[in-house]
């Protein structure tokens, strides 16, 4: 029951994870053109 729920939340929230973590690396791809 427990794991149902988590994978639910996980399933529900994916898209906002990857959008904080795409944010998240942008300032480090920027930095690498950059260079």
């Amino acid at each position: 029951m427990i794991e149902i729920a988590i994978a639910h939340f996980v399933s529900n929230n994916a898209e906002k994870i990857l959008e904080v973590m795409t944010f998240a690396l942008m300032p480090a791809r920027e930095a690498e053109q950059t260079i």
